[in-house]
């Protein structure tokens, strides 16, 4: 279910569940049963944003090499 969930959430809301997941965790009163089930599930949702983080990098670097491939060859002088 939790990755299934994670394939439909949006990286904002990814960190969000992190941060209640730590909430958790940190205020205790847990089973440990429980604990390591919140633990595991914040480990796939810290995954999955961390594949999200970089595809969004990827593409931000891909932008960036068009715009300078882009703009280099508008400057180039044209050959007569």
């Amino acid at each position: 279910m939790v990755d299934e969930m994670d394939n439909q959430m949006s990286f904002e809301d990814m960190m969000a569940a992190l941060e209640k997941y730590v909430s958790v965790l940190e205020k205790g009163g847990l089973s440990l049963d429980e604990s390591s089930e919140l633990y595991e599930k914040g480990m796939k949702i810290a995954s999955e944003a961390g594949k999200k983080l970089t595809n969004s990098e990827l593409k931000i670097r891909n932008i960036r090499e068009n715009y300078k491939q882009t703009v280099s060859n508008e400057s180039m002088p044209e050959e007569s």
